[in-house]
């Protein structure tokens, strides 16, 4: 793991978690470069390690009032850790699928979902539950996160998510299902 992070003014993280944009420039410039080379490290793709660092920056600003100065560097380290691990877990998911559909009888390929299935199937869940499954799926938020932003309990995100899967699991075999979580993923 990248061990130099750097050490900042006091008072720019101060600024910066007061909403000062200047400040975050000079944190963005500060940690994107050891953040990049750890991203890289964990999911092997520099190009999609920026995507990483890019998405960490955005909910670094968002979530500023929520983080504590003494501890910028860590939630820097463990934000971009599990968006990285995530992207790796994905990467892996789509190259067993791609080398399992390689292997698959032509009968079976025919019977693969296409995206245009996938996103009838993702719209025909009720608004608020596809909302969710949206948020957990596509921007890949956790359940606390998901409740927080939607103003609902972590057990009403769970119950949500639990029972569009089960509508998805009546639609769709478990191959098509791989390459819907893949498609919705890749969005």
């Amino acid at each position: 793991m990248y061990s130099n992070w750097p050490e900042l003014d006091g008072s720019v993280v101060e600024l910066f978690l007061k909403g000062d944009e200047n400040a975050f420039s000079t944190i963005y410039h500060s940690f994107a470069p050891g953040l990049l080379a750890y991203a890289t490290a964990i999911c092997g793709s520099p190009e999609q390690a920026e995507d990483i660092i890019q998405d960490v920056f955005v909910v670094c600003w968002e979530k500023r009032k929520q983080i504590k100065a003494e501890h910028l560097n860590g939630w820097f380290v463990k934000v971009t850790k599990n968006m990285a691990v995530k992207a790796f877990r994905r990467n892996v998911l789509i190259t067993e699928y791609i080398i399992d559909d390689r292997a698959l009888p032509a009968e079976e390929e025919n019977r693969l979902l296409s995206e245009e299935k996938a996103m009838k199937i993702v719209n025909a869940l009720p608004p608020e539950r596809r909302k969710i499954f949206l948020l957990s799926r596509i921007q890949q938020k956790s359940y606390r996160e998901i409740a927080d932003e939607l103003g609902i309990s972590v057990r009403t995100v769970e119950n949500q998510i639990s029972s569009a899967l089960k509508h998805i699991r009546y639609e769709v075999n478990i191959t098509e299902l791989i390459l819907l979580i893949s498609l919705l993923t890749l969005r």
